[in-house]
């Protein structure tokens, strides 16, 4: 197209949908048969690897962080945990559940880093560029306790 006298003409081609990530992975993590893959995309994908020598085949993605996932965990409950660098968690449903999202969880400052959770006593414990450590209540959905 010609442009026109100090008028710019801007393309922009965006990518189709992908089963793949779009930047470097942060964090690993197996459970229920499936492979989790946190990515820098700001997406977690779920994998079938069960079967030996045959390439990964994508099961889910799990959207709805808008930065960098930088952890992931499996629990033995049939629960999915991310956390990421836009500051929350987020709770998804296992396989069992389609990769639902459940709940959203606020409460640090900056970046979260790493999460840790004991389906025994269902404590959820993240960390934070904040310099915090926080210990969940997760029938209520908020900190439960604080610790820097």
């Amino acid at each position: 197209m010609a442009s026109r006298r100090g008028v710019q003409e801007i393309v922009v081609t965006l990518r189709p949908h992908s089963r793949e990530h779009r930047g470097g992975i942060n964090a690993l993590a197996e459970g229920g048969g499936l492979l989790y893959s946190a990515g820098r995309d700001g997406i977690c994908r779920a994998w079938d690897v069960a079967t030996p020598g045959a390439p990964p085949a994508h099961v889910a993605s799990l959207v709805g962080h808008s930065d960098w996932v930088n952890d992931v965990l499996v629990s033995g409950d049939d629960l999915v945990i991310t956390c990421s660098s836009d500051q929350t968690v987020v709770l998804w449903g296992g396989a069992r559940r389609n990769h639902e999202r459940l709940w959203t969880l606020n409460g640090h400052a900056d970046y979260i880093k790493a999460i840790a959770y004991s389906a025994a006593t269902h404590c959820l414990v993240t960390c934070s560029l904040d310099q915090s450590i926080l210990l969940w209540d997760l029938q209520a959905a908020q900190p439960a306790a604080r610790k820097r």
